[in-house]
């Protein structure tokens, strides 16, 4: 296990958040990085999950990183940085409740950017990673 330490975010946004403020892992532990390609909600067939609906299209891209990881023997707790690109910031709370049910403390760093869109039109959001194992 990868020896982390971090700075957790605070109260600054008026609700819980799956992300600190800084991260740091101790490099003589880490045995391999991987970076994650942003993942929209497209599941295995290639069909876009949760027209419409963010918590729903958050939790599809959540998996598709967790299948990504698994390629290379990680989990959602090895990730240190993500990246998140929303349509919509309205659906900042849903994004975050998602997120609270796979990501554990210490949370990793995030940023969040709106976006006009995707390559598809009805992806609302992509999140890309980086992990440390």
């Amino acid at each position: 296990m990868v020896n982390k330490k971090s700075i957790p975010f605070g109260d600054g946004m008026g609700m819980k958040v799956a992300f600190c403020n800084a991260i740091a892992a101790e490099e003589s532990s880490i045995k391999r990085q991987i970076w994650v390609s942003g993942q929209i909600a497209i599941d295995e067939k290639g069909t876009l999950v949760g027209k419409g609906d963010m918590a729903a299209q958050t939790e599809q891209v959540i998996k598709n990183l967790q299948t990504a990881l698994k390629e290379f023997d990680a989990t959602l707790d090895d990730i240190v940085q993500v990246v998140v690109y929303v349509t919509d910031m309205s659906s900042l709370k849903s994004i975050h409740d998602v997120r609270l049910k796979y990501f554990n403390s210490p949370y990793p760093t995030s940023t969040l950017i709106q976006v006009s869109g995707f390559v598809n039109p009805d992806a609302l959001i992509e999140i890309s990673a980086i992990a440390v194992v």
